[in-house]
């Protein structure tokens, strides 16, 4: 750049410029002095009557250089000056920067070397949880599995990362409750399983009576002193008769205790092979033993039933084929003999069912519905029954005849089953014993065959069956004309053929059966409220495969002659132990202990299993005690005592103070009781078929001026059917008189 001189004039006073000199030399002058280029700043300083003119420092040095290749324009301290390689490396280059952020020394050659490792140590890459590959601008990736909690931003307290807004977001940090309400919410039980969750919120005080969530779903009153997991168990499998198995095949189990021998005994109905009756002594429970068993022509048979006629305790029985209704006679359990078979008419197919009441059989039958067998109760006999009532058209199952009342179940045999049925006949008013008045007909809730009935206190518990589906349903029969549903049970196996579900207090007991892994099963029901049925317990058989037949309960155990596993193998006599109904204390307060499974206002006594169970003494016959103040037996001997009076149909031995109406058809006799109290007597009034009075050989009776022979030689006889006679005690035991008499008695 050229060196600009501009010289002024001596005189002063704003006279311009005379010369202006480039360099030295002067300029030809002209009119205008003219600045050309941005580096040139032009101002007009009047104050100082002047014009500034300013130039950049770096222009200025710069101006005027012509380098040549391989020069380079360099700082001398004062302003840039033009110089070769060796000129700067000696002069003006004492410094370089370099990658390590230091200065050194160097020549040109040492800053070619020093940027060429500033180069080489250039970031072209990023390694590591970040990655990226240059050169130039890229975008880094954060890897895969490398941001840890701490590299997180850091969460307010007590909060949770979600997103709850129902769509795709961001991540935030969310509440309690904002975290509960994302969540799926606890459902019970009906039946099927219900589906895990947060549990519903409990109301308030709920935690004062002491409820506990249900697996219904609900917070619900449990009683805290009863047992849940109770000794519910297999006790034993008794033998089955000799030769039996791999053919026998129980359908039904019944208990009685024989009029005989007073011990208690079960029967075994076999509905496929023999014999058709097998009869267990079950007095220990734990080791039943075979005492009888009764074969007949006719094939199996579903159920029996045992009944007392004229002093003869039997067993009548309904067969699965050809319509035969068969009576054993139990009196000799060892060797049952039959009395009758009877082909029932009207075509109605097997007999499903049997019960017994009063003189008469009432059937559940496949094709005729309610068939009634008369057996003692009217002119018919177990010798010769009489059939009084076909209810005709009608399949049926179940049936229980119990005070004035049958109930029997009446189905359709295919889905949707629109006939599933309890229906509640009446023996009384509009029907009697041989010819009962349906009274309703009540369509139970679940779908299916409605088969097995059963019948405790005011509730009746029918089976249905369908494929897929069993189940019991619970009917309140408080008043018959007027039954309705309370609820249902969903089996957990398939009743095989288990139809009968039995109650005893607040239990109920279903037998099921079929399953491949543990055979044969019983489930319990807390069935204290009869509208939510709880399941408490089971117990298996660990028989693969074993189907169940009816149970049936006596003495703290329940007893099972089954049906056995499929194919040819046979059935068991299976026990179990039975959950004890009455020993359990329900609610308290601070004055009364409330006890389940009792019967309001009776007196309470220990159970067999020592529970504390009702006895039939009410608070009303309590009270009639209230207030004594001695013996009450001594104040009711001094009263003098009671006379009873019976009914007699055959030969019988008499009681003190027991007055005996004769109506037999042929004649009988009337024996004096070996024990008799001075004082007592025994009065015989006639009506048909006659009377003798026999004694016992240190006994006579005298009758005005004569008396009988002594000894039993000597007795009295009637000579028409209606003759009566008052005999009295003079001398215990051996010494009477007759006291009062009517008609024409023979003295022998």
């Amino acid at each position: 750049m050229a060196d600009i001189k501009i010289i002024t004039g001596g005189g002063g006073g704003g006279g311009g410029y005379d010369t202006v000199q480039g360099n030295g030399a002067n300029l030809p002058q002209e009119a205008t002095l003219n600045f050309v280029g941005a580096a040139a700043v032009v101002s007009d300083d009047s104050g100082s009557s002047r014009t500034n003119v300013t130039f950049a420092q770096s222009l200025d040095d710069i101006a005027g250089l012509s380098p040549t290749l391989g020069d380079a324009v360099v700082g001398n301290g004062t302003h840039f000056v033009l110089g070769t390689a060796s000129n700067i490396s000696a002069n003006y280059i004492p410094t370089h920067y370099t990658a390590t952020n230091t200065f050194i020394s160097g020549n040109l050659a040492g800053i070619d070397a020093a940027l060429g490792t500033i180069e080489s140590d250039a970031i072209t890459a990023l390694t590591g949880d970040v990655v990226a590959t240059g050169p130039g601008s890229v975008v880094a990736t954060i890897q895969p599995n490398v941001v840890t909690n701490a590299k997180l931003a850091q969460a307010p307290a007590n909060t949770i990362k979600g997103n709850n807004t129902g769509s795709t977001a961001n991540v935030t940090d969310l509440t309690g409750a904002q975290t509960t309400a994302l969540l799926s919410t606890f459902v019970g039980d009906t039946g099927s399983g219900g589906v895990k969750g947060l549990v519903p919120a409990p109301a308030a005080n709920t935690n004062l009576s002491g409820d506990f969530l249900s697996a219904s779903g609900t917070f619900a009153y449990v009683d805290q002193s009863k047992t849940r997991n109770p000794d519910f168990s297999l006790v034993t499998q008794g033998a089955v008769p000799s030769g039996a198995p791999g053919t026998i095949k129980y359908e039904n189990t019944i208990v009685f205790t024989s009029i005989v021998t007073g011990k208690n005994y079960a029967i075994g109905t076999g509905l496929i092979g023999t014999p058709t009756l097998t009869i267990w002594d079950i007095s220990d429970q734990t080791s039943p033993v075979i005492v009888g068993t009764f074969t007949a022509a006719g094939g199996g048979c579903y159920n029996c039933t045992v009944g007392v006629v004229s002093g003869v305790q039997y067993a009548f029985v309904g067969y699965n084929s050809g319509s035969h209704f068969v009576v054993v006679n139990l009196t000799n359990l060892a060797v049952p003999v039959q009395t009758s078979s009877t082909v029932i008419t009207g075509t109605p197919g097997s007999i499903y069912g049997v019960s017994f009441l009063n003189g008469y059989v009432y059937c559940a039958t496949q094709n005729a519905g309610l068939v009634v067998m008369d057996v003692g109760g009217g002119t018919g006999t177990p010798a010769l029954p009489v059939q009084t009532y076909t209810q005709g058209a009608t399949k049926s199952f179940g049936v229980v005849a119990i005070g004035t009342n049958v109930y029997t179940t009446a189905y359709s045999t295919s889905n949707p089953f629109t006939i599933r049925q309890i229906i509640s006949w009446t023996l009384t008013g509009l029907g009697t014993p041989s010819v009962p008045s349906l009274v309703q007909s009540l369509q139970v809730t679940a779908a299916g065959e409605a088969l097995g009935l059963s019948v405790s206190g005011n509730t009746a518990f029918v089976t249905t069956a369908a494929a897929g589906a069993y189940n019991i349903n619970l009917v309140d029969i408080t008043t018959p004309s007027a039954m309705t549903n309370l609820s249902q049970i969903n089996s957990t196996n398939a009743f095989g053929s288990a139809f009968y579900a039995v109650a005893n207090g607040n239990f109920l007991y279903v037998p099921s059966g079929g399953n491949a892994t543990y055979g044969g099963a019983i489930d319990a029901y807390d069935i204290t409220v009869r509208t939510t049925p709880i399941h408490i317990a089971q117990a298996v058989t660990n028989i693969p495969t074993a189907a169940f037949g009816g149970i049936a309960l006596s003495g703290g155990y329940i007893f099972c002659a089954d049906y056995g596993l499929v194919a040819s193998n046979t059935g068991y006599f299976d026990v179990f132990t039975q959950l004890d109904a009455n020993a359990v204390i329900g609610t308290m307060t601070a004055s009364t202990a409330y006890l389940e499974s009792l019967t309001p206002n009776t007196a309470l006594i220990s159970s067999a299993s020592n529970g504390i169970i009702s006895s039939i003494t009410t608070a009303t016959e309590l009270s009639y005690v209230h207030g004594a103040t001695s013996n009450l037996q001594a104040q009711i001997n001094a009263l003098g005592t009671a006379f009873t009076w019976v009914v007699v149909t055959s030969s019988t031995l008499m009681a003190p103070n027991t007055g005996y109406i004769v109506n037999a058809v042929g004649q009988i006799t009337l024996t004096l009781p070996l024990t008799f109290a001075a004082g007592a007597e025994v009065r015989i009034v006639g009506y048909a078929g006659g009377w003798t009075i026999n004694q016992a050989s240190t006994q006579s009776i005298a009758w005005g001026n004569t008396s009988t022979t002594l000894g039993t030689s000597g007795h009295l006889t009637s000579t028409e059917v209606t003759d009566c006679l008052d005999i009295v005690a003079v001398n215990a035991n051996t010494t009477f008189v007759v006291a009062d008499s009517n008609g024409n008695i023979t003295v022998t």
